[in-house]
């Protein structure tokens, strides 16, 4: 038997047969030990009335909880030797405190004395999608892609219309600047600075 086949097949050795790809031996499962309260009867009861207490004290303090928040007045206290505390916290405190443990208690006790520990195996079914499904969902990328493609295409178009005509507005600016306009402009500014040159002139 080849050591690929050992693998995984029950009682083969795998650290015996590929100690260097397995140098850990699988340790499996420990033995079930069954508790006592799978064996007796009587702890199996007692384990229940006692979850059962648990469980329903937690009610019993909720609803003391909502009588010592509408029936102890907010000015009353406790002394406890050098300490002071407030009445209707001090027992708003305890009542819902009490009941979150007795919740948490019974939950832990039922879990270790009554549930079954017994090791199952669930095997999962197959989860690949069918072919129609998968067909179906190559057509709908297929489509997004080449919408994407197209919105792509679309944007540079734009881009590009919007660049050349960026070009086109600079170049009418620079030919603005040294056309006929221009020159018309420098003789105007010309004339003006001669015309003030000469009546500096004759006020001298």
């Amino acid at each position: 038997m080849s050591e690929d086949t050992a693998h995984g097949q029950p009682g083969s050795e795998v650290a015996t047969v590929d100690e260097e790809r397995y140098p850990v031996p699988d340790p499996g499962l420990e033995p079930h030990l069954p508790r006592l309260t799978d064996v007796d009867e009587r702890a199996a009861d007692r384990a229940t009335r006692q979850v059962a207490t648990f469980f329903g004290l937690v009610p019993v303090l909720a609803i003391g909880f909502v009588v010592v928040y509408f029936a102890v007045p907010g000015d009353s206290y406790l002394d406890f030797g050098p300490l002071r505390a407030n009445t209707r916290n001090l027992l708003l405190g305890l009542t819902f405190g009490l009941a979150l443990l007795f919740l948490g208690v019974g939950a832990v006790h039922w879990a270790r004395k009554l549930m079954d520990d017994h090791e199952m195996i669930d095997y999962r079914h197959g989860a690949a999608s069918s072919d129609d499904d998968k067909n179906y969902m190559r057509d709908r990328a297929g489509q997004g892609r080449r919408r994407s493609q197209a919105h792509q295409a679309e944007d540079h178009r734009t881009h590009a219309a919007c660049r050349s005509g960026h070009d086109l507005a600079a170049h009418a600016r620079r030919a603005r600047r040294s056309g006929p306009m221009a020159n018309q402009e420098e003789a105007r500014r010309d004339h003006r600075e001669d015309h003030l040159g000469a009546g500096r002139s004759r006020g001298e």
